[in-house]
């Protein structure tokens, strides 16, 4: 009989964790592994299943990992490529007892030689034990930049979202035991909740709470749990640090704050955020950062990014061991603060065996420390100074010690600690309010004996191959309970568009911007960009959920030279923006770029915008008029109207009603397009071509009944829809079959029945708006679409340039759609542009292989594809 007790992932990346319950209860700052053979998989075990006993891990019949309890993580440990069998055993007991549960897996080494699996051993749907294998992208990224996935580890439930407490998306859809796709994220704390998908924070299933995201790290979330609440449903946050970027010398750096009097800071490179939050006495992980003179600048946490530095200094960051620890020092009351680097020996360290090192940051007096097997540390070590290593066998050790102050000796202690062998550790001494020790762990060669001592006795079975790929495989997430919202009414609209009026031409943006807004509004639903600041001026156009716009400003006094516009502002209303309480009370004047050149200034309300300033998340009134003060951004007369930037610019306004349309998605085949037509009949004339995946807005419906011609439409629906051209240059309604579309208001479902009757006589399709448009609309040819297809689960990297030494602007999800701008020389890399849900569009290189390119559903020959990365043609 099978027994529900344990759910194992298996996350090979270079992280190590002690094997402690502290390392699963919250965000834990952890390190990578240094080393690493081409021939070597890592593996990482996590007891995720609720109320499962503690157990020995086996693996081909030699114990890796004992005594693991429910929420509690092992090290990562490196094994040859090959077949395995798990096997699990209740902890303490005889390795010739039965096995609770035993499977086969294979590790596969990567075209790099790294293979970062994610194997989770839980129960399946049926309530029987089950294997499934996950991939961790930890590619490089951009500095100031880190990436995050969700592992779904609780049976039946539905899918859930993973997203801001203001609502805005971070993963959507993740379902059970299903591989999805991970995000990059720029550096700044998240405030998260898990929610059924489509579901507001305000219904949340589970609050994961803030989470400091630092750069080239990582995060992934684990939801774990009973859906029935015993035990409740929790989420374990891991960090793993990327791959240093080849492309460029780097130094793997931790971090560490040392400092008596300084309080949490937020650290920046080069001007750049790369950690937030961190405590005195905290340690990073290592972090791949630049080689060489970096610009270093200590913040207080949560300080404003122009704000003065509490410390700054230029520090050469550079080790011959690859590796060093970076300890800021000393006291910013008495000038003595600095940045001490401290190179990290690494190298000739037996799997076994665990390295310490211990680091003094106490200024009044020397540290002693010693294990609980007598083993010294340090003894007299002086201030800001570091001990020479000390390899000790791997087993428990408890740490004691004392350093001295000018009240007398303070003593300092460790409980009992797993000390790993293959690991290297940091001991911190420390003096703030509260005097302290605190260590960090960095995995340099964990194998199968790191944590049971002796010699490594696995073995491999059968050695496994794999072909080179580009694609990047990825973990899951998990709902803890089903909930089942009920849609909002539709509201009726009106089925007459407004007229469109030419808009005025304003002053070009400037070059550089600080200040930019995403639109974070519900999926499907678009932002009214106005002529003035107030919901009764004209809208000069709909932009959508995701949009980036640049901010010019924020509704200020009127000038009283203009006078009050053709739509009245209230008199006073912006006199004292200052005064504002919550961003609903304030209007931006912002640009919007259209996808195809031209932009469009005009005002938006501050609430439905994520506002960013120079990358930070400015989500508080009172900071945001704080960097008003400074001069960082400047009132604009509220009388001043919006209009078209740029002669190339095409203003296309909806009706005032737009926000409250339903939204029809086109769903056919990639690369087919849906026709437009004047009326409701397959022979009626087409206005347009719809791509696949675009949103239009409902107008009306009709119902006209089926025809029995091949090919006729089956549904009896017909929507009156408006359609705004990809590239802004025109606005067209008309109408389209019910058979190829899904209908969504608000981000939920909605049937037929909930779109309004269009009246008699029914409305014909016109173009509304467009530079030169003619009478009839004549389709463009049809954009060249690229399908990904990289198997279940699977990601493809969209990377800055055609190579796989490039860095990683984000994965897409197997099954995207992108849409193809050319090629390289030889064919081999393909340039597209691919939409982010909540971030835009992002454009990259992606390889070719991997992606099924077509035009109108038909094939398209990739030698014909345009070369945009200036090479020499090679196919032709």
């Amino acid at each position: 009989m099978a027994r529900k007790f344990f759910a194992a992932i298996l996350v090979v990346t270079l992280l190590v964790t002690g094997l402690t319950a502290a390392n699963m209860s919250g965000l834990s700052r952890t390190a990578p592994a240094f080393a690493q053979s081409t021939d070597t998989v890592l593996v990482r075990f996590v007891h995720a299943l609720p109320g499962g006993e503690a157990v020995d891990i086996y693996v081909n019949d030699g114990l890796v990992a004992p005594n693991v309890a429910y929420g509690q993580a092992t090290p990562h440990l490196s094994f040859l490529v090959g077949d395995y069998t798990l096997a699990l055993r209740p902890a303490g007991s005889d390795a010739t007892a039965a096995a609770l549960f035993s499977q086969s897996f294979n590790l596969a080494a990567s075209r790099t030689g790294y293979r970062q699996n994610t194997a989770v051993i839980q129960a399946d749907e049926t309530g029987n034990l089950a294997l499934a294998l996950y991939f961790d992208d930890l590619d490089p990224a951009n500095i100031g930049y880190a990436r995050m996935h969700l592992i779904h580890a609780v049976a039946g439930v539905a899918p859930v979202d993973l997203q801001r407490t203001d609502g805005a998306p971070i993963l959507q859809g993740v379902t059970f035991n299903q591989a999805s796709g991970s995000v990059n994220l720029p550096v700044g704390n998240y405030d998260l909740v898990v929610t059924a998908t489509g579901d507001t924070p305000e219904n949340a299933l589970l609050a994961v709470g803030n989470v400091e995201v630092d750069t080239n790290l990582l995060y992934t979330v684990v939801v774990m749990g009973n859906a029935s609440g015993d035990p409740a449903p929790q989420a374990v946050i891991l960090t793993t640090p990327f791959f240093s970027n080849p492309a460029q010398p780097e130094i793997l750096t931790r971090i560490a704050h040392g400092s008596g009097d300084a309080p949490a800071v937020d650290i920046y490179a080069n001007d750049t955020l790369i950690l937030v939050g961190l405590q005195p006495g905290d340690i990073t992980p290592h972090l791949p950062l630049p080689a060489g003179t970096v610009k270093l600048s200590l913040r207080e946490a949560g300080a404003l990014p122009n704000s003065d530095a509490a410390f700054e200094s230029e520090v050469d960051l550079n080790s011959d061991s690859g590796a060093a620890t970076l300890v800021a020092l000393g006291s910013l009351a008495d000038g003595t603060f600095n940045f001490s680097l401290f190179p990290d020996e690494i190298a000739d360290l037996d799997s076994a065996t665990a390295r310490i090192r211990v680091i003094n940051t106490v200024s009044t007096g020397p540290a002693n420390l010693e294990l609980s097997d007598g083993t010294a540390l340090a003894s007299g070590l002086a201030a800001f100074s570091a001990s020479n290593t000390v390899d000790v066998p791997m087993g428990t050790y408890s740490v004691t010690g004392s350093f001295d102050e000018e009240t007398g000796p303070v003593t300092i202690s460790l409980p009992d600690q797993t000390f790993i062998g293959g690991t290297h550790y940091t001991l911190l001494v420390f003096s703030a309010a509260t005097p302290g020790l605190s260590f960090a762990a960095t995995s340099i060669n964990t194998a199968s004996n790191s944590l049971t001592g002796g010699e490594p006795t696995i073995e491999v079975a059968v050695a496994a191959t794999e072909e080179p790929t580009e694609v990047t495989p990825v973990a899951t997430e998990a709902t803890p309970v089903v909930v089942v919202t009920t849609p909002p009414p539709v509201v009726p609209v009106a089925t007459t568009p407004a007229a469109v009026t030419p808009p005025p031409v304003v002053s070009a943006p400037p070059t550089t911007q600080a200040f930019t807004a995403v639109v974070n509004l519900d999926s499907g639903v678009n932002l009214q960009c106005r002529e003035y600041p107030t919901s009764a001026a004209f809208s000069l156009g709909l932009v959508p959920n995701g949009s980036t716009m640049l901010l010019q400003g924020f509704a200020g006094a009127i000038d009283p030279v203009d006078g009050q516009p053709n739509t009245p502002l209230e008199p006073g209303a912006f006199e004292n923006p200052e005064l504002a309480q919550d961003f609903n009370e304030i209007w931006l004047n912002a640009d919007w770029a259209a996808p195809q050149g031209g932009t469009i200034r005009c005002w938006v309300r501050a609430d439905f915008l994520q506002i960013t300033y120079k990358g930070r998340n400015i989500n508080d009134v009172g900071k945001f008029f704080e960097l008003v003060d400074l001069g960082e951004i400047d009132a604009v007369p509220a009388n001043y109207p919006g209009g078209a930037v740029d002669d190339s610019a095409i203003v296309v306004p909806p009706s005032q009603s737009a926000p409250e349309y339903p939204t029809a998605t086109v769903n056919v085949n990639p690369g087919v397009n849906l026709q437009l037509r004047r009326t409701p009949s397959i022979q009626a004339e087409s206005l347009a071509l719809i791509p696949g995946g675009s949103d239009v807005s409902v107008l009306s419906r009709t119902e006209i009944t089926p025809g029995t011609d091949i090919g006729a439409p089956q549904s009896p629906d017909w929507y009156f829809v408006q359609y705004a051209t990809p590239d802004g240059s025109a606005l067209i309604t008309g109408w389209i079959s019910g058979d190829f579309v899904i209908l969504t208001f608000r981000g939920r479902a909605i049937t037929a029945e909930d779109v309004p009757l269009a009246d008699e006589p029914l409305p014909t399709g016109e173009v509304l708006a467009g530079s030169g448009s003619p009478a009839i609309a004549v389709p463009t040819e049809a954009p060249i679409v690229g399908l990904v297809t990289v198997g279940t689960g699977g990601n493809l990297n969209l990377r800055d340039r055609p190579s796989t030494d490039g860095l990683v602007v984000t994965p897409i999800p197997s099954g995207s759609n992108v849409i193809i701008l050319g090629r390289n020389g030889d064919g081999t890399w393909l340039n597209v542009r691919y939409e982010i849900a909540g971030q835009g569009s992002s454009t990259g290189w992606v390889a070719t292989e991997f992606v099924t390119v077509t035009r109108s559903g038909s094939a398209f020959p990739i030698n014909n594809l345009l070369i945009t990365s200036g090479e020499v043609d090679s196919m032709n």
